[in-house]
């Protein structure tokens, strides 16, 4: 192998080898690129869904807190008319039972009156008798 020759063999080797390096640090460059872009995609959508997420969450919570204030709302009004109820149902008690007590009261007297007006009849049958004797 002479000189003459040996040069241009080491020239084709070294350019090859350079483009065989090139290409391989071309590819590897492209691989490390491709995954940096797949990472921050993945980062990115994984971003966005957890905001989207994040975001329907609180709607949730804004909407249960206004329907938990509606519904404290309608139990509290609730509480109220049952409220009046009983106590309009314990003024009808303590009317039926004074109620009771006065019919109680009113037979008593009743009994009484009539008690009287049998005395007051023989008082009068009395009376009546009376001047009959006489005569």
């Amino acid at each position: 192998m002479n000189k003459e020759t040996d040069t241009p063999i080491q020239t084709r080797d070294s350019s090859h080898r350079r483009t065989r390096k090139t290409h391989q640090t071309n590819s590897t460059a492209s691989i490390v690129l491709v995954v940096f872009l797949w990472l921050a995609l993945a980062g990115g959508g994984g971003f966005l869904a957890k905001h989207y997420i994040d975001s329907s969450i609180q709607k949730v919570q804004q909407t249960n807190v206004a329907s938990i204030e509606e519904l404290n709302e309608r139990v509290t009004t609730l509480a109220q008319a049952v409220k009046e109820l009983n106590n309009i149902l314990n003024n009808t008690d303590q009317t039926l039972s004074s109620s009771g007590d006065i019919q109680k009261e009113l037979n008593a007297k009743i009994l009484l009156l009539d008690q009287q007006l049998q005395a007051l009849e023989k008082s009068l049958k009395t009376l009546k008798e009376a001047p009959n004797a006489g005569r």
